[in-house]
């Protein structure tokens, strides 16, 4: 039986980029205003467990639990390793 998943959409609804900085891998995404993402991440079996912290110009979604995520970008899904940031020099 494969893992249940949730799905955590995150927006950029600010008129000027920002950033989603997924921990505790260090994955980094800029989100240009209105741009979405969706974290993917496995439940466990007490249910989904995250954290949500938002400052200035970067949202922190800690996955305390998880062993992997996965980014929905565009359509396609994309494992935390093929997809770590989109951040040139990161």
């Amino acid at each position: 039986m494969s893992k249940p998943e949730v799905g955590i959409l995150i927006r950029n609804s600010k008129a000027h980029k920002a950033f989603l900085q997924v921990e505790p891998w260090a994955n980094l995404y800029r989100l240009e205003p209105s741009e979405e993402l969706t974290v993917v991440i496995a439940r466990s079996k007490t249910g989904p467990q995250f954290e949500v912290e938002e400052y200035e110009d970067t949202t922190i979604l800690t996955l305390p639990y998880s062993e992997e995520f996965f980014v929905v970008k565009d359509g396609k899904r994309f494992h935390l390793s093929e997809y770590r940031t989109n951040v040139e020099g990161w």
